[in-house]
């Protein structure tokens, strides 16, 4: 009840002070973030990942392929047309997803294994904060080297093999002398089946890095497949006085 004027007293009726109706659910426990992407509505849980909304909340589906099982997401994070969830697990970090959240891979290369508890955009770098108080950035422009080393290492251990190559040629193209992204390269052409290019990756890799043994080790292989026996040999021998361990299997 409300006075007005002349001592009137004015009754508001109970409906027009209802702000608030419910929403779906999406199931997942407690919800820990949201983040809009164009028309679509996606939240984090502490538990249950991430779910994907594409009528206003109404109804929900789980997003989260990619990510481990019963993860708890801290927050997510859309940039452009991607899209970053930050995981509350050790290993996990950072993941990215490019395709609305069907697919998530890791995007933690040169991160500590930490939790990950928030994530900011800010121009062409992404931050992230860690438990320990500590802040990361990562440059995501379309010039970054790091960006495509980072998303090469995280489709790598995702075995998305083209994504991977992709990335890591884009980075490559901007910064050719590092010897672990070649190596890596490498691996990925073998898995490929892109022999030739595999032999031209790792011998850049020990170019670079003379004491690279497991570049050595994977060259030899390389070249023993080709028939280059005495090149294999020479690689593998290598490998053999630089680590020696690696023989031991």
């Amino acid at each position: 009840m409300i006075t007005i004027g002349m001592g009137i007293l004015l009754s508001i009726p109970q409906w027009l002070t209802a702000q608030w109706v419910q929403a779906g659910n999406p199931g997942g426990g407690w919800i820990t973030s949201f983040v809009v992407s164009g028309t679509n509505l996606f939240v984090s849980t502490r538990g249950g990942g991430v779910f994907l909304s594409v009528d206003n909340g109404r109804g929900w589906k789980a997003v989260s392929a990619g990510l481990p099982g019963k993860c708890l997401v801290f927050r997510l994070l859309a940039n452009g047309s991607d899209l970053f969830a930050a995981a509350g697990a050790k290993s996990i970090g950072v993941s990215l997803s490019t395709d609305n959240g069907a697919n998530w891979t890791p995007a933690n290369s040169g991160l500590p294994d930490t939790n990950i508890f928030c994530l900011a955009a800010s121009g062409t770098n992404l931050f992230a904060g860690t438990e320990e108080g500590k802040v990361w950035r990562l440059p995501l422009s379309e010039g970054s080297y790091e960006k495509w080393y980072c998303w090469g290492d995280g489709y790598l251990s995702a075995g998305r093999t083209d994504d991977a190559i992709a990335a890591f040629e884009k980075g490559l193209k901007l910064k050719p002398d590092i010897p672990e992204a070649w190596y890596s390269l490498g691996i990925l052409y073998v898995e490929a089946g892109r022999a030739g290019d595999a032999v031209a990756a790792y011998e850049q890799a020990v170019k670079l890095k003379p004491s690279f043994a497991e570049a050595w080790y994977a060259l030899g292989g390389c070249y023993e497949k080709a028939g280059r026996k005495n090149d294999a040999a020479a690689a593998s021998e290598r490998a053999r006085s630089l680590k020696p361990e690696l023989f031991k299997k």
